[in-house]
């Protein structure tokens, strides 16, 4: 899993900025791959959330690539890994 990543990540690293890659890709990781779906961690709700809406698409690309499958993709806070960033944070 965690050569698929590193692979992933190689990509991203392409096509985004450095100072993105740094803030926002270095510290993520594939959680897992099970069932056509891809749990990516990200440190915070924040970084998740962000990932989420703005490089989907990239990052979806590079893991249906990499794995030959059509992936969904959930994004998780490593803060807490039971719950996907699609739940509403708290105020």
């Amino acid at each position: 899993m965690n050569d698929l990543w590193k692979e992933v990540l190689a990509e991203i690293e392409i096509e985004v900025s450095k100072p993105i890659f740094i803030t926002f890709f270095k510290s993520t990781t594939l959680l897992d791959v099970f069932d056509s779906i891809a749990t990516i961690t990200s440190p915070t709700h924040i970084t998740a959330k962000y990932i989420e809406k703005r490089y989907s698409p990239l990052i979806k690309r590079a893991l249906d690539k990499k794995t030959g499958q059509n992936l969904s993709l959930v994004f998780v806070a490593s803060e807490s890994k039971s719950e996907p960033s699609q739940k509403p944070i708290p105020p």
